[in-house]
């Protein structure tokens, strides 16, 4: 094996093994932590991705890591109860006070990263590396759109 395979099948290893997001953290007890922590699964996955689409690697896995991806979206919407907003809590957060005076805005942001990340899984599972990285952009727009909206800096 060379070198450049071994390293585009390493890339293909890391990415599918981040596919599983964690659920230590209880959404019931703390909304906060449990949303950070599918955001932080959603940073890994991104760059996982990105690594592999960098490294011209088989994009076919990446198919399932946009069906986890998509699935914790959907975990996304309870996580953010009343009274969890900055200075509501002691917890740190970045969400915007928007997200609860605009929560339809909010849940369309969460559509558009759905609809995202299954043109991505598509274009993933095909095994077509070009139609792939242009449906990751749709991902990027997706995460900025929301993040530019309802997100601190």
């Amino acid at each position: 094996m060379t070198r450049a395979v071994s390293i585009i099948a390493a890339v293909a290893i890391a990415a599918g093994a981040l596919v599983s997001l964690p659920s230590s953290v209880s959404a019931q007890s703390d909304p906060i932590a449990a949303r950070k922590e599918i955001f932080q699964s959603f940073l890994r996955n991104v760059r996982a991705i990105n690594g592999v689409l960098q490294a011209n690697g088989d994009v076919r896995p990446l198919a399932a890591t946009a069906q986890e991806m998509s699935a914790a979206a959907d975990r996304l919407a309870p996580l953010f109860p009343a009274g969890t907003g900055q200075g509501q809590t002691s917890a740190t957060t970045r969400a915007l006070p928007e997200i609860w005076t605009n929560l339809p805005a909010f849940q369309e942001r969460a559509v558009a990263l759905k609809t995202a990340l299954a043109t991505f899984g598509t274009a993933a599972a095909t095994g077509d590396a070009a139609q792939t990285r242009t449906a990751f952009q749709g991902i990027d727009a997706a995460c900025s759109a929301c993040h530019t909206r309802f997100r601190a800096r």
